[in-house]
């Protein structure tokens, strides 16, 4: 998606065309026309009701992260993540509370899927946080990302959750990678 405006400048990537956003960062008009934008267009790719990134909402919250790959003048995708308290309800319908670090939102321009972005961005988010893909809980996963953990970290297997997170089997279990 491209702007009217230089994207680089206003954010910032490192090398690897990925720039990353905390929530206490200091927002700018730009970065928040880039959010908003970017996430209409995930909401509307997702078949949404309502737009779940925006700015407002972005800079508002505590623990969230956006990372943001640009290729050349355009953006291409947007990865955001957050730390949330869930209720997790195992095989036995014992429940139990977790705090583990969530995608929230996570949309490569249609376009541009399938060339490698959607990955690169997933690995920047998995080295940034330090986090294992199993430990990672998701937000209302669409059936092509769940399509694209299988491909990528071999994991399929979760037991459906009254709060539309998708947590993984292998959450419990240690895995090497």
């Amino acid at each position: 998606m491209e702007f009217p405006f230089d994207v680089c400048r206003a954010l910032r990537p490192g090398n690897d065309g990925i720039a990353i956003i905390r929530s206490k960062d200091c927002n700018t008009r730009e970065v928040c026309e880039i959010i908003d934008a970017m996430g209409n267009a995930s909401a509307k790719a997702q078949g949404l009701r309502a737009v779940i990134t925006t700015a407002v909402r972005f800079f508002s919250s505590a623990d969230t992260a956006l990372y943001i790959k640009i290729e050349g003048k355009r953006v291409v995708g947007i990865l955001k993540t957050g730390y949330r308290k869930l209720f997790y309800s195992d095989e036995m319908g014992r429940i139990s509370e977790i705090t583990p670090l969530c995608l929230l939102d996570f949309y490569v321009h249609e376009t541009l899927q399938r060339s490698g972005h959607g990955k690169e961005l997933y690995t920047k988010m998995l080295q940034v946080s330090g986090v294992q893909p199993n430990k990672i809980a998701i937000d209302r996963p669409s059936p092509k990302l769940i399509s694209f953990m299988r491909k990528h970290y071999g994991l399929c297997d979760y037991i459906p959750q009254n709060n539309n997170f998708v947590i993984f089997r292998e959450y419990f279990r240690v895995i090497s990678i």
